[in-house]
């Protein structure tokens, strides 16, 4: 039998319900936070995904920002530095947020794969 096989319209739209409470509370954890550092990554490609995973701090992906209309990074209040490894239009997108809460770019340099590493502090 389908593991899915349960699935019917009434649960689909529950568990769309939740989706954006679930969302909505991640960002709040993530902005109540005293944070010293930060890791962004799209959550799309497996090597930012991998570089993120490597990291031991708070993460945000930039998928979910995006479709949550960047609630997570709105709300940070304060960081001390951020690091990402995203395509270049993410990267730009992320700076200009980080930028409001006073931080600048220390690094960026971009790889043959087409990814930029970069750091905000």
């Amino acid at each position: 039998m389908d593991r899915w096989a349960f699935m019917d319209r009434r649960h689909m739209l529950k568990a769309c319900g939740i989706a954006p409470i679930a969302l909505a509370s991640t960002a709040k954890s993530i902005a109540a936070a005293e944070l010293s550092a930060v890791v962004v990554f799209d959550g799309r490609e497996d090597i930012s995904r991998q570089f993120a995973a490597a990291q031991s701090c708070a993460r945000i992906d930039l998928v979910v920002e995006q479709t949550n209309g960047w609630q997570a990074i709105r709300a940070m209040h304060s960081v001390a530095q951020v690091q990402g490894l995203t395509r270049w239009g993410e990267f730009l997108l992320a700076r200009s947020f980080f930028e409001e809460h006073g931080l600048r770019v220390t690094s960026n340099t971009i790889r043959t794969n087409g990814f930029t590493l970069w750091h905000m502090a």
